[in-house]
């Protein structure tokens, strides 16, 4: 028995393979590159099915087509060679004769490592075994970061100027601030993983608004007694959360700069070429920690203040824009930039005393210059979160939708509300965009539930929402409603400053 890409089965099951396919696509997205061959192996009682791909949405919907029969659904990790597609091109058959073995695996892009304590056959772990498992993942995790490979981003700071972590409960930073609730002020936050935040989202918001966050709980006394508990977390903080997702918390992202990093030909091949010479024998015996000691010692002793404060008010000096609904948080991150500019020039800056005792930077034009060029050139998409990538996929979708209307425009009006609206495969999309096609299921559903300028068809397709036009997605000027440099210099420093 053989399946075809779309057989009768398929059609069959739209509502359950449909809920599924979203999720597979963000996984397939993740572990493999445009150009590929997959094996999807399936196991059910003592049948075998099996098949290579090297099309993606075919891979997603067979996978949720077996996967909906009852089938234990795996893919190969790293990529096999291309000749096995010559087995079952795109398509899955049962019983096969060959499946991959490791000689016809082409390169290794990820490494597992097993953590299972070691046991008898069909005896479960023990509490102490996978606490064991546990403690050697760890040290694991950090002997890879001691060779350089993970979070290099936070190495040369200072430890009391960044807080990193891979994940945390969501009262975890609460309950460490129950003896110092000052831990984390003027800290950097690095949460080294985006899902090290989702159950932080309702701390980080108070957080970076508000420069502080409390809490108030009940918690047990050491007789068993229900008490009131009260956690305050004291900040200012800033945070970085690095990730691929198209959409954080909502009210949370409103509350953070967007910087995107645009893809570039060559760019795995570059980052996979620098991890790979971090292992070389001659990175491996160089020692860096002295350089990295002075690097931080310099560090502390150039930043020592950490207030900032402006040198006057204009009333002019805001962001004045009705059209950014969140555009009083979007100023509070510019000024954020402007902050740490300052901090980092304290050495050239005005520092005073203030009333209080506390010694403070006072900010000069030239620091607010920096934060205005720095967001013109990297984080237009704080304004409307569409990048680039966004908008050829929108227009090559948008494009097409016009032409199939024009073309169905010529046949009766019962056929042409059938031919008009028809969805775009993936595939087509690609073609027509450039964009590669795990690029465009990467972001379709932050296209079609997040922008909602795009709506799902049957069988994936995609087709715009009714009445949507490319000045839905067209770039604005990000910079409209920011006070521009020159009049923030002659507003603080008077007309003879330069």
């Amino acid at each position: 028995m053989e399946d075809g890409k779309r057989g009768k089965d398929m059609a069959s099951l739209p509502e359950e393979i449909d809920e599924s396919i979203g999720e597979l696509w963000l996984a397939i997205g993740v572990l493999f590159e445009t150009g590929d061959v997959v094996e999807l192996r399936a196991f059910k009682d003592r049948t075998t099915a099996s098949g290579y791909f090297d099309n993606f949405e075919e891979l997603a919907e067979q996978a949720a087509t077996w996967d909906s029969r009852g089938f234990a659904v795996y893919v190969t990790l790293n990529p096999t060679e291309r000749a096995l597609l010559a087995r079952a091109h795109n398509r899955v058959k049962t019983h096969p004769k060959s499946t991959t073995t490791d000689t016809n695996i082409t390169c290794r892009r990820w490494l597992p490592v097993d953590l299972d304590p070691v046991r008898p056959a069909n005896v479960s772990s023990t509490d102490k075994e996978k606490q064991a498992a546990v403690h050697r993942a760890r040290e694991v995790r950090n002997y890879l970061r001691e060779q350089g490979i993970c979070d290099a981003v936070a190495k040369l700071l200072p430890g009391n100027c960044y807080y990193a972590f891979e994940s945390a409960s969501a009262k975890a930073l609460y309950y460490a601030a129950e003896d110092n609730p000052a831990f984390l002020k003027y800290h950097w936050l690095y949460p080294s993983e985006v899902e090290a935040i989702d159950l932080l989202v309702e701390l980080l918001r108070p957080l970076l608004s508000g420069g502080k966050a409390r809490h108030r709980t009940v918690n047990k006394d050491q007789n068993g007694r229900n008490i009131f508990q009260e956690f305050d977390l004291e900040g200012p903080i800033s945070t970085t959360i690095p990730t691929v997702r198209n959409k954080l918390d909502k009210q949370l992202l409103t509350r953070l700069l967007v910087a995107g990093l645009e893809d570039y030909p060559g760019r795995i091949a570059a980052h996979s070429r620098a991890v790979s010479e971090q292992l070389t024998l001659e990175h491996a015996g160089e020692d860096h920690t002295p350089l990295i000691r002075a690097w931080q010692a310099a560090l502390l002793s150039l930043t020592s203040v950490r207030r900032v404060v402006l040198p006057r008010l204009h009333p002019d000096f805001c962001f004045d824009s009705d059209e950014v609904s969140h555009g009083a948080r979007l100023w509070a991150n510019v000024l954020g930039l402007m902050c740490a500019h300052t901090w980092l020039e304290q050495r050239n800056r005005e520092i005073i005393t203030l009333d209080t005792g506390e010694r403070a930077i006072v900010a000069k034009a030239d620091d607010y210059e920096a934060a205005y060029r720095v967001f013109a050139a990297t984080c237009e998409r704080s304004v409307m979160n569409v990048s680039d990538t966004h908008r050829r996929i929108l227009t090559a979708v948008w494009v097409l939708q016009q032409e199939q209307e024009r073309a169905a425009s010529l046949l009766d009006e019962r056929k042409y509300y059938r031919e008009a609206f028809k969805p775009f495969s993936q595939r087509k999309i690609a073609e027509a965009s450039g964009v590669p096609q795990s690029t465009i299921s990467d972001n379709r559903s932050y296209l079609v539930q997040s922008l909602k300028f795009l709506e799902a068809g049957s069988g994936g397709g995609l087709r715009p929402v009714e009445g949507a036009e490319p000045s839905w997605w067209a770039k604005g000027d990000a910079l409209d409603g920011f006070p521009k440099p020159e009049q923030v210099r002659l507003w603080w420093h008077g007309a003879d400053d330069r």
